[in-house]
């Protein structure tokens, strides 16, 4: 059975949201953030869903981290990980940002021979190039 997780960053308070029974916070179906202490919708949350992969750390990979990862070629490159969009009438499911073939998600396979190095809210600048 697949593993669904999510973590949520506050874009206002800049820090990520506790997902603790104490804090009783639910993401609803249509992608927003309720916290039940104040039964409200919070704004400005960005949602990432886990990847179900671990780094060669062992560190739970999501959407939005910054990996490390060494290509087939060799190539050493750093981006960002995101669910693909379709292409070619295919959802390439999660992937490095920039994909070395020409479209995104093909490095999915290597995601778990990477390495978490930050994440786009904390780190943006290791995504500068």
């Amino acid at each position: 059975m697949r593993d669904i997780k999510f973590r949520a960053w506050d874009e206002k308070k800049k820090e990520w949201l506790d997902f603790s029974a104490e804090f009783r916070r639910a993401i609803s179906f249509d992608g927003k953030v309720y916290s039940g202490l104040y039964d409200c919708c919070l704004d400005n949350v960005v949602i990432q869903q886990f990847t179900e992969l671990k780094d060669v750390k062992g560190t739970e990979i999501y959407e939005g981290d910054i990996v490390k990862l060494k290509k087939p070629s060799g190539k050493i490159v750093v981006d960002e990980v995101v669910f693909g969009d379709m292409t070619m009438g295919l959802n390439t499911g999660f992937g490095a940002k920039s994909g070395e073939y020409g479209y995104e998600g093909e490095d999915f396979v290597y995601l778990d021979k990477s390495e978490i190095i930050g994440n786009i809210f904390e780190n943006p600048e290791l995504l500068e190039k």
